[in-house]
């Protein structure tokens, strides 16, 4: 049975985006460490794109380090691909990939890790946010507030 789309693009995401650790600890879980260790691996550079928020165009801030990661069993492929030199995350990403696309038993496994992963992540990124938007900056002339880039009034 083939998984839609955005199913394998949203586990794609979260385990491009999951620390290694965790990789290797759902990797072993699954059992899958000797077919994330046949993976074709390299290296990369590749060019990193942002959204410049003013003018509604992309910004290429420069080159980055990824690892990439191809396994294949049974006719099915698990592809990764991570910033960083982490081989071994990228490999283990790659076969965690193929055992939801190709496995229904360990489609609930990984969805359960992958959903902690991403919450403990997005709690860590919410207190970071917090900590940033309790942060004032104080300047001979007073103090600088922030506004959001969009907002171009002068009459504060």
């Amino acid at each position: 049975m083939m998984l839609p789309n955005e199913a394998l693009a949203t586990t794609y995401a979260q385990l491009a985006r999951a620390p290694a650790s965790q990789l290797e600890r759902l990797l072993a879980e699954l059992g899958l460490q000797e077919l994330a260790a046949g993976a074709v691996r390299r290296r990369a550079r590749m060019m990193l794109p942002l959204r410049d928020p003013v003018a509604e165009a992309p910004f290429y801030l420069g080159e980055v380090l990824v690892s990439e990661a191809v396994v294949r069993r049974d006719g099915h492929e698990g592809y990764m691909l991570r910033m960083g030199d982490c081989m071994a995350s990228a490999s283990a990403g790659a076969a965690i990939l193929l055992a939801f696309e190709a496995d229904p038993a360990a489609r609930p496994v990984v969805a359960e890790a992958l959903a902690e992963m991403t919450a403990a992540r997005m709690a860590a990124e919410a207190t970071e946010r917090a900590a940033v938007r309790a942060t004032r900056v104080r300047f001979e002339g007073g103090d600088v507030e922030a506004y959001a880039t969009g907002d171009f009034t002068t009459d504060r």
